[in-house]
């Protein structure tokens, strides 16, 4: 038994098993099914005193047939109130919020999925072992010195620069929860959020609160399905260096393609409100849909090399089966770009359309 914490009181807080097309589904046969599984940790205090907290496990589930809508969408969130015994630093709550309590939650919350999918029709759904850890910090954070990292300073550093002129600004932020660290200002978490959807590598969801600001829940390198307000400062700060300052991120790149490619009479002449059309996004990086692929191209090779890279990352690490050539990296046009830059932006238009009414 863990000193740190006692577990007073496990519970189910929310279940929702929606399965809209029975029928159809089992009129059209067994065919190719595929189920992705997410799993999210959240906590938050209880009460006026610190030493109390609700720690939530979310387990989404969604089950797709090729060719048809999801033959189900399943959520549980199995929650527990977790009493302190000792004062603690943060990053330590942190890790027993996050990491510990979990653990203890997840055999009673995979036993509820396995019993409901067991009465619903469909082949019941046995999750397997699952050993929760905080993400590490990357190898090219460790030079960097977080305590006298001054993250307010390098969010006004990338707001100036071409990348968030000429994309970046475009995604539309919203007032989202995320944790109050001194030292963080509203600039940085407007920034971070706009970087995070932005990111060529994130997964990013707008889940609606209730009782606060909706909650921005990501996934990206070592986090999954991550939301924001229960990062630790060390935590935003390494995150804050991946997605501002290394030179071989998103950003960076951008700024060389922005430089090579952008229009900048037409972009004074594109509206400050509202969401930018997909044309005129194309037209300031003088590429016309309609125009030739060649009319497109002019980026140099480093930027190739860098922004294919970006573009892949969420491929597999498995090799594609072959015949054992050794692997050629595509060319990447512009359109290719400047499609997936389009994309994030009007994903992120959608999200929050609601948010921002």
């Amino acid at each position: 038994m863990d000193s740190r914490f006692i577990i007073l009181k496990k519970f189910l807080s929310r279940l929702n098993f929606n399965s809209p097309n029975v029928s159809g589904t089992l009129f059209y046969g067994e065919g190719n099914g595929c189920l992705n599984i997410y799993m999210d940790t959240n906590y938050f205090p209880v009460g006026k005193n610190e030493k109390y907290y609700q720690v939530d496990l979310t387990i989404r589930q969604m089950c797709e047939k090729e060719g048809m809508n999801p033959v189900f969408k399943f959520v549980v969130v199995y929650s527990a109130l977790v009493s302190l015994n000792e004062d603690l630093e943060k990053d330590e709550i942190s890790r027993i919020m996050k990491v510990d309590v979990p653990q203890l939650l997840y055999d009673n919350a995979r036993k509820i999925v396995a019993n409901i999918t067991a009465e619903s029709g469909f082949p019941i759904v046995v999750m397997r072992d699952h050993a929760f850890s905080l993400p590490e910090n990357k190898e090219n954070d460790e030079d960097v010195d977080f305590d006298t990292l001054d993250c307010n300073r390098l969010a006004e550093e990338c707001m100036r620069r071409e990348g968030y002129k000429y994309y970046y600004r475009f995604i539309a932020p919203i007032e989202y929860a995320h944790p109050e660290y001194e030292g963080f200002g509203d600039d940085f978490w407007t920034l971070f959020f706009q970087l995070l959807i932005g990111d060529f590598a994130s997964t990013c969801v707008i889940e609606h609160s209730q009782d606060s600001f909706p909650a921005l829940i990501f996934s990206l390198e070592n986090y999954d399905c991550e939301n924001v307000m229960n990062l630790s400062v060390d935590e935003v700060k390494s995150l804050a260096i991946r997605l501002m300052g290394r030179r071989e991120n998103l950003i960076s790149c951008i700024d060389v393609f922005a430089q090579e490619n952008v229009d900048d009479d037409f972009f004074e002449t594109l509206s400050s409100d509202g969401l930018i059309s997909r044309s005129d996004f194309f037209e300031l990086y003088g590429c016309s849909e309609d125009a030739e692929e060649d009319d497109c191209d002019d980026e140099d090779s480093d930027f190739e090399d860098n922004i294919f890279k970006l573009l892949h990352t969420n491929t597999d690490d498995a090799e594609d089966e072959g015949d054992g050539d050794d692997d050629v990296e595509e060319d990447v046009s512009c359109r290719e770009v400047l499609d997936s830059m389009y994309s994030k932006i009007l994903d992120c238009d959608m999200m929050t359309i609601l948010y921002r009414m």
